[in-house]
């Protein structure tokens, strides 16, 4: 009777334990918060932005964009204002409004935007911009018409969040 006393004793602790041990698991998981995808994209971005225009490339150095969250889907994006006075151009303070943000576990979309607005010096931009952010990179695409450029620049731009 003892020996199955002892063998009894031995399976109900073994039984304890496993589930304390997935217990502490779950809970584990369950504690770590879900960030929303506007959240984790926002920040602050430097680096170089790349343009073509009529199949020339221009590079901007030190371009700042700021990606700030609306709500859990939605950013806005402000591009500091750049130029290259090499080339002769100067291009304002970009505003980009409700950017919407899909994805999860640090991969995120940022989907297809037209937006338009006026520069403080008076003159129209318009484009349409997409993007993604894996980890903490942020990638951007987008075209740029400044008051009268005849044809749009093409512009790319890939910054690890500061």
């Amino acid at each position: 009777m003892h020996k199955y006393l002892k063998t009894t004793i031995s399976l109900f602790s073994l039984i304890i334990l496993s589930i304390n041990l997935v217990s502490c698991d779950k809970k584990s998981k369950s504690s770590e918060p879900s960030q929303p995808a506007a959240v984790e994209v926002a920040g602050e971005y430097c680096d170089r932005l790349t343009s073509v225009v009529m199949n020339q490339n221009f590079y901007f150095e030190d371009v700042n964009i700021s990606v700030i969250a609306v709500d859990d889907a939605t950013v806005n994006i402000e591009i500091e204002s750049f130029d290259n006075t090499a080339m002769g151009m100067l291009m304002p303070d970009l505003k980009i409004e409700n950017v919407n943000v899909t994805g999860s576990d640090g991969k995120y979309i940022l989907k297809e935007t037209n937006y338009s607005g006026t520069a403080d010096t008076g003159k129209q931009y318009a484009g349409t911009l997409r993007g993604s952010s894996t980890g903490h990179k942020l990638t951007l695409e987008f075209s740029l018409r400044y008051g009268a450029m005849p044809i749009p620049m093409t512009c790319t731009y890939t910054a690890t969040k500061s």
